[in-house]
C-alpha cells in the first residue's frame, strides 16, 4: 500500500508567531507554506489581517493569500480543493500555517465536503439576522449541528445546505500523514502582543482598509471584528483611543474562539519554543 504523503501543520491563535514559525521550518527543511486564514485570503487587507510580506517570506513561497478580490464568495471546500491542489504540486515539504481551525482540519483531517450552489435569496435573509436568531434557526432544522456557534458566517452556510437537503456533519477521508504543531504562549503575553500590533497601525491605514469592506454584510465581512469600533470612530461616537480598545477587545473574543477550537482536537502537539518544533519535523521527517 502506497504511503500517505507527509505534511506539517502549524495552528495557533492570532498573534501566536505561526507564520514566522512556519518560515523558520520551511528553511530548515525545503519546505513551502500554504496560509489557512479566512481573512488574509483576500487582496488589499494587509495591515489589519496581520499578513507577512514577501520580503519576510525571503525566497520561501507562500500559496492562498491574496488569492480572492474582497467582495468574492469562499467556502471550506473551495479552500480545501485549492489546498490540495497546492500540496500535490510541490516537490517540496508542504507547511499549512493558519488560525482559521475549520481550514486547518478540513484538509489535515480530510473532510469530506460539498461546494454546492448558493441560494442567495436565502442567504440574504440570513445575513440579516443576528446570532441568536441563527441559533434559534439553525437548532430547528438540526438539534445537534457540528457547526461553529459563535460564527454566524458558518451558520448561514450550514442553515442553507439543511434546507437543501443536506448533511452538515463532517465524513473524513484523510490523504495525509500530519504533524500537527500547536504553538503555547502565556495569556497576558499573547494579550500583550495583540495590543502592540493594533495600537501601532496608523490611523490612515485602518480607515483605508476598513473603507474598502464597506457594505459588506457582517458574516461576510472579512474585518467583521473591528468594523463596529472603526465606525463608532468616523461618526465621533468614541476616540481614536476607544476605537483602538474596541478592537483589541473583540480580537481578543476571536482569539478565545480559537483557542476554544484548537483545544479540542487532540492530535496537536504544542510546543513553547522553536527548537521544540524542529526537533518534532525532524523525528516525524525519518
Amino acid at each position: 500500500m502506497k504511503l500517505k504523503r507527509k505534511i506539517v501543520a502549524i495552528v495557533g491563535p492570532t498573534s501566536s508567531g505561526k507564520s514566522a514559525l512556519a518560515l523558520k521550518v520551511a528553511k530548515q527543511f525545503h519546505g513551502e507554506v500554504i496560509s489557512a486564514d479566512s481573512r488574509q485570503i483576500y487582496k488589499g487587507l494587509d495591515v489589519l489581517t496581520g499578513k507577512t510580506t514577501a520580503e519576510q517570506w525571503d525566497g520561501i513561497p507562500h500559496h492562498l493569500t491574496d488569492i480572492l478580490e474582497i467582495g468574492e464568495e469562499f467556502s471550506v471546500a473551495k479552500f480545501q480543493e485549492l489546498a490540495y491542489q497546492a500540496i500535490d504540486g510541490m516537490s517540496a515539504l508542504p507547511i499549512i500555517a493558519g488560525g482559521t481551525g475549520l481550514y486547518v482540519s478540513a484538509v489535515t483531517e480530510g473532510y469530506v465536503l460539498d461546494d454546492s450552489p448558493i441560494d442567495y435569496k436565502l442567504r440574504n435573509r440570513l445575513n440579516k439576522m443576528n446570532i441568536g436568531e441563527l441559533k434559534a434557526r439553525l437548532f430547528r432544522l438540526d438539534a445537534n449541528p457540528d457547526v461553529d456557534l459563535n460564527n454566524p458566517r458558518r451558520m448561514v452556510r450550514a442553515i442553507e445546505k439543511l434546507m437543501a437537503g443536506r448533511n452538515v456533519s463532517r465524513k473524513k477521508n484523510p490523504r495525509y500523514r500530519v504533524l500537527k504543531l500547536g504553538i503555547e504562549i502565556d495569556p497576558e503575553t499573547l494579550k500583550g502582543k495583540i495590543s502592540d500590533r493594533i495600537m501601532n497601525i496608523p490611523v490612515a491605514t485602518i480607515l483605508e482598509e476598513s473603507e474598502k469592506v464597506a457594505g459588506i454584510q457582517k458574516a461576510n465581512n472579512p474585518l467583521s471584528l473591528y468594523m463596529d469600533a472603526i465606525r463608532g470612530f468616523k461618526k465621533d461616537e468614541i476616540s481614536e483611543k476607544e476605537m483602538r480598545e474596541m478592537m483589541i477587545n473583540t480580537e481578543w473574543q476571536y482569539v478565545k474562539r480559537q483557542l476554544t477550537w484548537f483545544k479540542k482536537d487532540k492530535n496537536i502537539y504544542w510546543i513553547k519554543d522553536e527548537l521544540s518544533a524542529i526537533e518534532a519535523v525532524k523525528q516525524f521527517l525519518v
